[in-house]
């Protein structure tokens, strides 16, 4: 059985703003399995979170916390991915995938993505096995969408083929 969560945000620059608290985005009707994090209030993503620089070639992924997992959770695993081109939802740049999260796991904190003991999967350019923060260089929105899996058994140490997000949030980019 897998359970799946969602988490959508809004982007609009590139410009950095103070950290703001924590907001919870219930991810379901039906349950009480929440995504959350720190770097979105109000479905946008704040600007202290777009367009992190990279050292040695890695970038800050954003905090992530959830609560009131299944019971049933073995593992859990995140994906965040955006569909370039409207109406289509076949081809997506990825921008985190992690799997084997344990379930004693309930939060990553900022920047933590590439340090757990999880599997990361690879960036938006498939350059690197990394996060990729959001930072478009076009106009317009540009929605990200966020997914935890609660899976009932911990899959083998590999890359799924595909997870297709099933339920949760969005993320918009505005500039």
């Amino acid at each position: 059985m897998v359970i799946l969560l969602m988490l959508a945000f809004i982007s609009s620059s590139c410009q950095k703003d103070e950290e703001q608290s924590p907001v919870q985005i219930p991810t379901s009707t039906d349950s009480l399995f929440t995504l959350s994090s720190a770097a979105v209030e109000n479905g946008l993503l704040l600007d202290a979170y777009k367009c992190e620089p990279k050292v040695n070639g890695v970038e800050n992924s954003i905090p992530l916390s959830w609560t009131n997992a299944p019971a049933t959770a073995k593992s859990f695993a995140i994906t965040m991915v955006h569909y370039p081109f409207p109406g289509d939802s076949i081809h997506l740049n990825s921008y985190l995938v992690l799997w084997g999260i344990d379930k004693s796991v309930s939060a990553i904190p900022y920047g933590e993505a590439d340090k757990g003991p999880w599997f990361l999967g690879p960036n938006k350019d498939t350059a690197a096995i990394s996060y990729t923060s959001p930072c478009s260089p076009s106009s317009g929105a540009h929605k990200y969408t966020i997914t935890i899996y609660a899976l009932s058994a911990t899959p083998p140490g590999q890359a799924p083929a595909q997870v297709p997000p099933q339920r949760g949030g969005e993320l918009t980019w505005r500039d």
